[in-house]
């Protein structure tokens, strides 16, 4: 009988940490989890994959955070270069975290505000998966 019970107990511990391990995103120890550049490598389902290196690349889609609000955004202007390229180009807007999860971002893009935020599903020292939510702010 005090088997029986181990087991079943170890079971139910097992279980309700593996739940409250896919309800919780995993963040690095840290006030302001992405500080720093994040560059695009691919999207899974609507969920945004990046990783963190020292700047942004030229030629491809990337943020910065950076302290005190400052939000700087790498994206493609639309616009053809020389051998069909796109240019890129930095925008310079804000940030704001308003909860633990979600970054609040407003920045400029061909003469208009975009305004958006950043849901995020895990981040780490060098990686980050989070979606976009484009509804109003």
């Amino acid at each position: 009988m005090k088997k029986l019970l181990l087991v079943i107990f170890s079971i139910f511990f097992v279980l309700s940490a593996c739940k409250k391990q896919e309800q919780e995103p995993e963040f690095i120890n840290h006030p302001n989890y992405l500080l720093g550049s994040w560059v695009y490598t691919n999207i899974d389902n609507e969920v945004q994959i990046m990783r963190k290196l020292d700047n942004l690349i030229p030629d491809r889609y990337g943020f910065s955070v950076l302290p005190n609000g400052l939000f700087v955004e790498r994206r493609n202007t639309g616009e053809c270069g020389t051998g069909g390229n796109f240019i890129f180009k930095d925008n310079q807007g804000e940030w704001q975290r308003p909860e633990a999860f979600v970054y609040k971002v407003q920045v400029p893009f061909n003469e208009t505000l975009l305004k958006y935020n950043i849901l995020i599903d895990f981040v780490n020292n060098d990686s980050l998966r989070f979606r976009y939510d484009y509804s109003p702010n």
